[in-house]
């Protein structure tokens, strides 16, 4: 489990597949069945988003794209975490 504190009252959690489908069991259908397929973007505003995306990528995380301005004004690099799903770290203005 990755946690992320995004303020004083609120941390998102991202399980990975397989912690998820030990906890659910059969109520959901396997996660791993859509491996590789994106099924989410978490896009995060950083204060060194170079640096987050080199620890994504030490994390088993494949680099989609490195840090560059992109059409929406925002600086950001792309990730694509080990189950599958594009994290996106972005400057924090």
């Amino acid at each position: 489990m990755t946690e992320f504190k995004l303020n004083s009252g609120c941390v998102l959690g991202l399980m990975p597949e397989r912690g998820i489908k030990r906890l659910l069991g059969d109520r959901l259908l396997d996660p791993e069945a859509g491996s590789g397929v994106p099924r989410a973007e978490l896009y995060l505003r950083v204060e060194d988003p170079g640096a987050y995306h080199l620890r994504a990528q030490g994390a088993g995380a494949k680099e989609l794209s490195g840090l560059e301005p992109r059409d929406c004004g925002d600086k950001a690099a792309y990730s694509l975490g080990p189950d599958g799903h594009v994290i996106a770290f972005m400057l924090a203005l």
